[in-house]
This record gives structure tokens, sequence and C-alpha cells, in this order.
């Protein structure tokens, strides 16, 4: 019986790295740059909206010092830094329609900066969001702090969430892996093991 059991137990760790490794897998974003911004939004009320950044590093070529996100100004307004990790000093600057400009988030490593395969975050920045429907992709650039010059540049994407396809094919696995291991256990029927 001991030995059921043991087996059993290892069937199911294996079975939980296996859902591990797909969950993790279903979450990596795509590298299509330099760097990846990906963001969280969420209404606090009425107009007012939030969103979450975390910037991730991808090239050895060069380090993450530096990096903007734009608010255009028929969308945004009342923009404000929220909060920024240890080691970024951060400023929101407002959309201004009588020039106009485009209002923006930007954010200066303080220390050493993100080199590849690094990750920082969370930034937030709170807005008055003067669009239909909620808040959508906005572009970033990520600059060198001392020229300016503007070394990578993209889309913000939202936090990656796995489809329900995806999420029924893990259940189903599950399913099939757990009902293997019951029947190779002996332990097909609800009264297998039990004693009177």
């Amino acid at each position: 019986m001991m030995t059921h059991v043991l087996t059993l137990m290892r069937w199911f760790l294996a079975l939980g790295r296996l859902c591990l490794l797909v969950l993790i897998t279903l979450s990596i974003p795509p590298l299509a740059s330099a760097a990846t911004i990906t963001y969280g939004v969420t209404q606090l009320d009425g107009d007012r909206w939030q969103y979450e950044y975390v910037i991730s590093a991808h090239d050895p070529g060069f380090t993450i010092e530096e990096f903007t996100i734009f608010f255009s100004t028929a969308d945004f307004a009342n923009l404000s830094m929220e909060a920024a990790p240890e080691g970024w000093d951060a400023i929101a600057i407002q959309p201004d329609p009588s020039l106009p400009a485009e209002g923006y988030f930007d954010a200066l490593a303080t220390g050493p900066g993100l080199a590849a395969g690094m990750t920082a975050g969370v930034f937030r920045v709170s807005f008055d969001f003067l669009g239909t429907g909620s808040p959508v992709a906005q572009r970033f650039a990520v600059v060198d702090p001392f020229t300016f010059d503007v070394l990578a540049s993209g889309m913000t994407s939202p936090v990656p969430e796995p489809r329900q396809g995806q999420l029924l094919a893990l259940g189903l696995g599950s399913f099939v892996a757990l009902h293997c291991a019951r029947r190779r256990l002996g332990f097909a029927g609800h009264g297998a093991g039990r004693s009177s």
C-alpha cells in the first residue's frame, strides 16, 4: 500500500511540474524587440484609470537606463506618477493640447540599469481617460540618457493571459494523467483499498 501512495505522489509531483512549465511557457512574451513593456490597466473610478508597467531587456548589446511611454493629447489628461521601483527616478509630464504635445511617463535608472534578461517594475501611472472603452497599448522609446538618442522603440503590450484553449488542454491533460495514474495503481473504483 505504501508503495502505491509513493508512486501516486510521484505522479502528482510530475504533473505539477508539467503544469508549471506550461504556464511559464505561455506567459513569456515574444522577443520582437530589444525591450518589451507589458501593462495591466485598472479602472479606479469613473474616468480615472491606472497603468502598471513592467519593462524587460532582451538585447545584450546595450543596457536600458531610461525609457519613455507616451500619452496622446486626445485620450489622456491629469497624469500622476504613483510608483516606481527602487533604483528608478520617474516623472509624469502632462499632455498639452494647446501646443499640441503628447504627455509622457519617463523613468531613469539611478543605478546600473537593465542588462539583457533583467526586468524592472512595477511602475504605476494614474490618469483621466478621455477616450472610449478602455485604455490600450501605447508607444514607448528606450533612450540614451546622455545623448537622448532612441535606442529601441515599440508598443506596450498587455500582460499575456493563457487562452481558453490552452487552459482547456491543460485541464484535460491533467485529468487524463490523473485517471491513468489511478488505474495503474488500482484505485479505479471508489471503494478500492477500503476494508469493511
